[in-house]
């Protein structure tokens, strides 16, 4: 059931109001609320910086809340930084974000330059929906862009059928139909190339891929398919150059070869020059917990732009260590298919 906020902080007003007889601030806020959530907004900010009122951050939030839900940008965008902060909420970044990408849709400025400088992305939501549903968790557009981005993956399989599978990992098309993904998948632990590439998608139909470009110290495989493409869906390769530590990522893979799935998470760090002995390349340290499988799987930014590939999940004493994963940046992609091209 949504909660009438609005008649809720009139309540308070009226009750502060009785308490403090004479005091125009409050009287003249009361009095100029009605529906004016721009009013709304005001108050707020009265109650965030206590000018003329008792300074009151839970009450700021409320006030930013009724008017962020009426789509104003200014309101969202200081319901952001009360989450950033903590300030009358519990300290909560990815509603943050949220809130500066919903005040990036309405136009707010300020915001926008917060989604490029620190978050090192724009806005990609711009849904309306009530208050109720906001901060539960992604916007419904996110998840319109999850799915658009799952077109564009693959299963990879080396085998003539899934059901004589040798490996089994993941790949993601490119501008030009190009398929990426990782040299291991493809290769054996002999580096010995592995032969008949199968790419399925959500249709469960199978395409035949062969392999054009190998990178074995990158880990970076390009191939290209033979005949049918499944889908005209591409990703956009970005730039890896300006990732932050604890920005918010997501991957869609093919863990375990059980199918796509979507896994999130953070950047633990932005670049990491990783040597295992077989490979070396600039790599970007997330907190994801991946499997056997997500390899080859496109790292994605929240605006649904590739910022890397995963790699491989780091070891000790031969067994996963769960909870972090390495990808290849984006920029290591670019360099190597600037060689081919």
């Amino acid at each position: 059931m949504k909660i009438d906020i609005l008649g809720e902080v009139k309540k308070q007003l009226e009750e502060a109001l009785s308490m403090q007889s004479g005091n125009d601030v409050l009287s003249k806020t009361l009095s100029a609320l009605g529906d004016d959530h721009k009013a709304m907004l005001r108050l707020g900010k009265s109650y965030y910086e206590g000018v003329g009122i008792t300074k009151n951050l839970d009450n700021a939030v409320r006030c930013f809340r009724v008017s962020a839900e009426h789509g104003n940008g200014e309101a969202r965008y200081m319901l952001a930084a009360c989450y950033e902060k903590g300030f009358g909420v519990d300290k909560d970044i990815t509603k943050a974000q949220f809130w500066f990408e919903e005040s990036a849709v309405k136009g707010y400025e300020p915001a926008k330059c917060i989604l490029r400088e620190r978050y090192n992305t724009m806005h990609c939501v711009s849904s309306e929906y009530s208050f109720d549903d906001a901060p539960k968790g992604e916007a419904k557009d996110f998840c319109d862009l999850v799915e658009r981005c799952k077109k564009a993956t693959l299963e990879l399989v080396c085998g003539k059928t899934k059901r004589s599978i040798n490996s089994s990992g993941t790949g993601f098309i490119i501008d030009g139909g190009l398929v990426i993904t990782n040299h291991h998948v493809v290769f054996d632990s002999d580096s010995k190339q592995m032969n008949d590439y199968i790419a399925t998608v959500s249709n469960d139909k199978a395409y035949e891929l062969k392999l054009i470009a190998a990178h074995k110290h990158e880990d970076i495989a390009v191939l290209k398919f033979v005949g049918a493409k499944p889908t005209n869906a591409t990703l956009k390769l970005g730039s890896s150059s300006n990732l932050k530590l604890a920005q918010q990522v997501f991957t869609i893979g093919n863990p375990m070869g059980k199918g796509l799935a979507y896994s999130s998470g953070s950047i633990s760090n932005p670049s990491e020059n990783y040597t295992n002995g077989k490979y070396q390349a600039d790599t970007i340290r997330t907190d994801m917990t991946l499997y056997h499988g997500n390899s080859g799987g496109p790292l994605f930014d929240r605006s649904g732009t590739v910022i890397g590939m995963i790699t491989f999940l780091p070891v000790h004493k031969n067994k996963a260590v769960m909870g972090w994963s390495f990808a290849v940046s984006s920029n290591t992609i670019k360099k190597q298919l600037e060689k081919i091209r």
